[in-house]
């Protein structure tokens, strides 16, 4: 996992496919997703449990990918 504080926003490169079944966003709050990057525009916009369990999982989907 990766991270960037922007000018728009702050990115997690979260190095799996967003899209994945795995991963949910349900209840995380404001948020866009890229293919592999999650974009915050501040922490309190979000719901940081939530954010911990989303890159807990993909570090669990690359693990599985290439173990």
């Amino acid at each position: 996992m990766g991270f960037s504080p922007r000018k728009h926003a702050l990115t997690l490169y979260l190095m799996c496919d967003l899209s994945h079944d795995g991963l949910d966003f349900t209840g995380l709050g404001k948020y866009k997703l890229g293919k592999g990057c999650l974009y915050i525009k501040r922490l309190s916009n979000v719901n940081i449990d939530v954010l911990k369990k989303i890159i807990k999982d993909s570090i669990r989907i690359i693990k599985e990918k290439y173990s």
